[in-house]
């Protein structure tokens, strides 16, 4: 995609990734808007994919000016030609067409008989809420008092997982450490509200409590250096599967027969060393073939360079090395 706007790699990046998730797209090309849209940035990603769906027939390029000065008109974060985190602005991006879809609901159901309204609910579910219904999972924090047993449970939604990473270790590793029993000692106990009433030893714990249909795990490759206090690259070798089960951080309240298994369709790729400089680009899995799409170019990459991704063996963590940032998993098979 090309815009007048310069450094916009982060959101072409993460724009790609959508645009080439099959559920998404036909959920975003074929949403009626209601009039009350027509200056939302929902309309604006739609023409984006009507342009970038006919870009793909005719091999030309994609104008982003309009959905980009949209972005900046709603965002002041992004109104700036400054280097920006990809995560982020997805997170925000299908975050903020959410809310929108969503007030038009609440709007809707202002005009309504609440009790009409109701059974209209129970019977025909609402397309608006397919941003939610195609990426929101469900996280359940516990904490669990070791005398009593007691335990409490929080629920919070998610658009994204996000992993620490650690040296020698693999994505699989990652997403079990993700669910890890952390206990809870000393100044850090746990005041044991139910049964205790005093401070005691407690473990917590963060599992997934409903899949996504489609996951998009975020890689931690940022961290602060006590020393200098500024952001760090960690590219530590990270190999990801192809096919993806995520078993070993799930809840025991989800129910294991209705196992998915996700499917690798998207990459998001950093490359530089720091959190606020560097450049992005995407790999889309496509009729069985792997596109870079790095703003303008598009060329097809084999298995060893997909491979190099992964990131690097050594501790050099200094390196520039391209690595996955992003990885798109969707529980529908390839096309």
């Amino acid at each position: 995609m090309k815009s007048q706007d310069s450094n916009i790699c982060y959101a072409n990046s993460a724009v790609q990734i959508l645009f080439h998730c099959k559920q998404f797209r036909q959920k975003v090309l074929n949403f009626q808007p209601k009039q009350s849209t027509k200056d939302y940035l929902t309309r604006d990603l739609q023409d984006l994919f009507q342009q970038m769906t006919q870009s793909s027939k005719s091999k030309g390029n994609i104008n982003s000016k309009k959905f980009m000065q949209r972005i900046k008109k709603l965002n002041q974060l992004f109104d700036n030609d400054d280097h920006h985190d990809s995560h982020e602005f997805l997170i925000w991006l299908l975050n903020h067409i959410s809310e929108e879809l969503q007030a038009d609901i609440n709007r809707e159901n202002k005009q309504k008989n609440q009790e009409t309204n109701n059974k209209i609910q129970q019977s025909s579910p609402n397309p608006y809420v397919f941003v939610q219904d195609l990426f929101e999972g469900k996280l359940v924090s516990k904490i669990s008092c070791n005398l009593c047993e007691c335990a409490n449970e929080r629920d919070e939604p998610f658009m994204a997982l996000s992993v620490d990473i650690e040296k020698g270790s693999s994505l699989n590793h990652c997403i079990k450490q993700f669910a890890h029993k952390e206990w809870m000692l000393n100044r850090d106990k746990f005041y044991c509200e139910q049964q205790c009433y005093t401070k005691q030893v407690a473990t917590k714990q963060m599992m997934i409590k409903q899949k996504p249909k489609i996951l998009i795990i975020h890689l931690k490759r940022f961290k602060i250096d006590p020393q200098t206090l500024r952001y760090q690259k960690l590219s530590h070798r990270i190999p990801f599967p192809n096919e993806l089960r995520i078993e070993s951080a799930l809840d025991e309240s989800e129910d294991s027969s209705q196992s998915l298994l996700y499917h690798l369709k998207g990459i998001v790729i950093h490359v530089g060393q720091g959190f606020s400089y560097g450049h992005y680009f995407s790999l889309i899995k496509s009729q069985g073939r792997w596109i870079k799409m790095d703003d303008t170019n598009v060329s097809v990459v084999d298995e060893k360079y997909m491979r190099a991704l992964y990131g690097l063996p050594s501790s050099n963590e200094q390196s520039g090395w391209p690595t996955a940032y992003m990885l798109l998993y969707d529980s529908q098979p390839d096309e």
